[in-house]
C-alpha cells in the first residue's frame, strides 16, 4: 500500500472516474497546454500495467516518445540520477507534433522543503551546477542560479528539465506542479490557498518573479484528495 502522493498520482492516472478531473484541472491551469491541445493527453506513467513505474534520465524521454538525439543532448545537461517524474503524459498538438507533460506531485508541506541539496559530488556536481546556472539565466532568475543545488533542490532542477525539453531539445513541454488539497492522511496537509502561498515563497526564494520565462508553461493544480476506495484496483 502506496501512501502521500504517490498514492494520489496513481489513482488519478489509472482510475477512470479520477482521470478526466485531473486532466481538466490541468487545462484549466495552464491555459497556454489547452490552447494548443488537439486531443486527449496519453499517459505513459505511472500505468498500472506497468506495475506504476516511474521513469528517469534516458527513460522518461523514450516513455514520452523522444529519440537517441534527445537522449544525447541530456547526457550533455545532466548526469545520470536525474529527477524521476511521478507522471508523464504525451500531448497531441494543433498542427500533428506532440508534446510533453510533466507532472510532479505533492500531498503535505513537508515534501516543498528548503533544506534540499543534491547529493552529487565531483564530475556530477559541476555539470549539475552548470546547467542550473544556465536554465537559471534563461528564466531570469536574480540569482542567476547560485545555491539552487543546495536550496529547494528538487523545485529547481524540475525547472531545468523544463527549461531544457522547450530550449535545448525544441519539444513544447508543459510542468504540472500538482498539490492534493488537505490529504487526510498527513498532520501538515495544506488547503489550495496554503499551497499557493508557498509555491508562490519558494518561487521568490530561487529569484523567480511573478512573470518569467516559461511560466505560461507552468500550471499550478490544486487536486482534492483520492478517494480511499478506487472504482477499481490500484493500490
Amino acid at each position: 500500500m502506496c501512501t502521500g502522493s504517490m498514492r494520489h498520482i496513481r489513482r488519478y492516472v489509472n482510475d477512470p472516474a479520477l482521470r478526466p478531473l485531473l486532466e481538466a484541472l490541468v487545462a484549466t491551469a495552464g491555459p497556454s497546454l489547452v490552447s494548443q491541445l488537439a486531443g486527449p493527453l496519453t499517459w505513459v506513467s505511472p500505468l498500472a500495467e506497468q506495475n506504476y513505474a516511474e521513469f528517469c534520465d534516458d527513460n522518461f524521454l523514450r516513455a514520452c516518445g523522444l529519440g537517441e538525439d534527445a537522449c544525447d543532448q541530456l547526457r550533455s545537461f545532466w548526469p545520470a540520477g536525474g529527477p524521476c517524474w511521478d507522471a508523464l503524459a504525451t500531448v497531441p498538438l494543433q498542427g500533428g507534433s506532440r508534446g510533453v507533460l510533466l507532472v510532479e506531485a505533492k500531498a503535505h508541506l513537508g515534501e516543498l522543503k528548503e533544506k534540499d541539496a543534491t547529493g552529487a559530488t565531483g564530475a556530477s556536481l559541476t555539470q549539475i551546477e552548470t546547467s542550473l546556472r544556465e536554465a537559471a539565466g534563461a528564466l531570469g532568475a536574480s540569482t542567476g542560479g547560485a545555491g539552487w543545488h543546495r536550496t529547494y533542490y528538487q523545485v529547481c532542477n524540475r525547472l531545468a528539465h523544463l527549461y531544457f525539453l522547450n530550449v535545448k531539445v525544441g519539444v513544447p513541454t508543459w510542468l504540472a506542479w500538482l498539490f492534493i488539497v488537505d490529504a487526510p492522511e498527513w498532520e501538515d496537509r495544506a488547503c489550495a490557498g496554503l499551497w499557493a502561498r508557498r509555491f508562490a515563497e519558494v518561487l521568490f526564494a530561487v529569484g523567480l518573479p511573478s512573470s518569467f520565462p516559461l511560466r505560461d508553461r507552468i500550471a499550478v493544480v490544486f487536486a482534492p484528495a483520492a478517494p480511499e476506495t478506487p472504482t477499481h484496483a490500484v493500490p
